[in-house]
């Protein structure tokens, strides 16, 4: 039987088709429109024999079609926390594969401009704009692994150093140019590798989605000051090897002659407070993505980053031990409150509890590894329940740290506040009534196990509930305390931490 080959669709690289093909995007369904635009952008990159000048033209309009639609899913993906997996799932892949795939279409054009490929010859004046898109499409697909706290592939980096030594060598790493399609922007393929290399140096895997989406904004803005330098210098925070597929890494020696790069991150902390104070003022600082930030969280956020940029960052407190050992883990605050009474009117806490198997311990908490969760919730910044199978009460930890390896399983690190907790009742002060006694349900718990010895406490109770300047009354085991607040310590999805200060009153 004959077989009629079926002709290529040529058409996306066509920049005249390209218009057209766009023009009739799906408005109304995000995903779908990239979707689409995804599956154009992989034809025009398998096709031989495309002029390089039609290439790079098609693209950038693709490129221009497609951010729109990635900004509302970004949107969608970083404020919505509790989306159904399979949502989630989508959201996520088509803005990563978006990225991906034009990263790698850049990437081609690099390489083509190069080796002379037809067309490159009228490509000068564009070399410096390709080599900051393919180092910007690198950049944001590194964003959105990280948004999933994914293993970050040794291509990346490997992608970034050959763009990189390409614009050194041809002289143009540091040309000022607009690359962003549409907008007047100016960056260079320089401050666009910075801007990939401050991300990666900031601590990323722990940072909920949210606060990451904010560091990545923020480390943006503050590329420009912060210069790739060639020389080693007493300043100097990071360095990164042109010659490996590995990420920037903290401190070195110099190396004469060497492939090494450094950056002085520290340059940009003068700077960052004024950056975040803007990025705090105008919820954002990008009013067509909708945004608008806390300006609590922008200034966490910015605080985390003036810890990791500087010279001195944070170390571990205390040394880690490596152990394979089961602990029980609840996950948020209901899950909290329940174990600690063993159960309240709703599921069984053995229905509940998940059993992960930790790698290591150490004074301040757990790193485990998770091969599978019931359900979703697992999030940096997440309240869990914990204890290990030797202790004969429920602690109370913070989810810190995520990756997920190759295989999808998920490695997190727990900080642990306290190895146990007392369930209490709380209430505005003066209206825990006669009926508000020992036998009513906790809704918060104090930190530890003794109010003993010490005029201070720290509370973990739902969201919302803390107030700086509203005193409250706390039941405890039929005893009344009065509690003054000194001031919010943290706060997640479903909790509020705070410190107040006790006094003790007489049992009702």
């Amino acid at each position: 039987m004959l077989r009629i080959a079926k002709k290529a669709d040529h058409r996306p690289a066509d920049p005249r088709e390209a218009r057209r093909l766009v023009s009739e995007l799906h408005a109304g369904d995000a995903s779908r429109a990239l979707e689409q635009i995804i599956a154009w952008l992989e034809t025009l990159t398998a096709l031989p024999e495309v002029r390089l000048d039609r290439r790079f033209e098609s693209i950038g309009i693709f490129e221009e079609a497609a951010v729109p639609f990635e900004r509302r899913i970004t949107r969608d993906y970083i404020r919505s926390a509790r989306l159904q997996s399979a949502h989630e799932q989508r959201l996520w892949g088509t803005a990563h594969d978006l990225w991906h795939q034009l990263a790698v279409a850049y990437h081609l054009c690099m390489m083509e401009y190069e080796a002379s490929a037809a067309g490159a010859a009228s490509m000068r004046s564009s070399a410096p704009v390709m080599g900051c898109r393919a180092m910007r499409g690198l950049r944001q697909e590194l964003r959105w692994i990280l948004l999933r706290y994914g293993q970050v592939e040794a291509r990346l980096w490997q992608d970034a150093a050959r763009i990189y030594r390409m614009a050194e060598s041809r002289g143009f790493a540091q040309e000022k140019v607009t690359p962003c399609p549409g907008k007047s922007v100016c960056s260079t393929v320089e401050r666009e590798f910075v801007k990939m290399l401050l991300l990666e140096v900031s601590s990323p895997n722990s940072l909920p989605p949210a606060q990451l989406d904010i560091a990545a904004r923020l480390a943006s803005r503050c590329a420009e000051f912060v210069p790739m330098e060639s020389a080693h210098r007493p300043a100097v925070t990071h360095s990164f090897d042109l010659a490996k597929n590995s990420p920037p890494q903290r401190g070195s020696h110099a190396q004469p002659g060497s492939a090494l790069r450094y950056l002085a991150s520290g340059n940009a902390l003068q700077h960052l407070e004024r950056v975040s104070k803007e990025m705090a003022h105008s919820g954002g600082g990008d009013t067509s993505q909708g945004a608008g930030y806390d300006p609590r969280m922008v200034r966490e956020v910015a605080q985390h980053l003036a810890l990791y940029w500087s010279a001195n960052p944070p170390g571990r407190g205390s040394e880690r031990h490596a152990t394979m050992a089961r602990i029980s883990v609840v996950p948020g605050f209901q899950g909290l409150l329940d174990a600690l009474q063993g159960y309240v009117g709703g599921p069984f806490i053995d229905d509940e509890a998940e059993s992960w198997m930790a790698e290591n311990v150490s004074r301040g908490g757990y790193g485990a590894a998770i091969a599978q969760v019931k359900g979703d919730w697992v999030r940096v910044g997440s309240l869990v329940g914990i204890k290990p199978e030797s202790a004969p009460v429920w602690g109370v930890g913070v989810i810190r740290r995520m990756t997920r390896d190759d295989s999808k399983k998920r490695h997190v690190g727990i900080e642990s506040l306290t190895k146990g907790a007392i369930p209490v009742r709380i209430a505005p002060a003066g209206s825990l009534g006669s009926g508000d006694g020992p036998d009513q349900f906790p809704n918060a718990a104090v930190l530890g196990l003794s109010l003993k010895g010490s005029g201070e406490i720290d509370v973990v109770m739902e969201a919302g509930g803390f107030s700086s300047r509203l005193s409250m009354e706390m039941m405890v085991r039929g005893t009344p305390y009065l509690l003054t607040p000194i001031g919010f310590v943290e706060g997640g999805d479903d909790f509020d931490l705070a410190r107040y200060r006790i006094l003790r009153r007489d049992a009702a």
